[in-house]
């Protein structure tokens, strides 16, 4: 399974938030929802985030090491600069 977006799914991405948040206009939502019925990588981005939101609310706020949030800051940037 590649995860790797492609074209369509690097636009649903830019509505990911608004989705989640249960905010994306009624006609975007069921397109979207039509999309990941066919698309098992949006399916799991969607998925995940909202994974990830639960388990921030549930647990809170924790405080990475410097040496953690150093990498990880530096592994985002390169990911970032990489999609360019």
């Amino acid at each position: 399974m590649s995860l790797s977006p492609e074209e369509p799914c690097r636009r649903w991405l830019a509505h990911l938030c608004d989705y989640v948040d249960g905010e994306l206009d009624q006609s975007l939502c069921a397109e979207l929802e039509r999309h990941m019925a066919e698309c098992e990588a949006c399916t799991v981005v969607v998925e995940t985030t909202r994974q990830t939101i639960t388990l921030y609310r549930h647990l809170g706020r924790a405080e990475l090491p410097e040496a953690t949030r150093r990498r990880l800051k530096q592994l985002i940037e390169r990911s970032v600069h990489e999609q360019d």
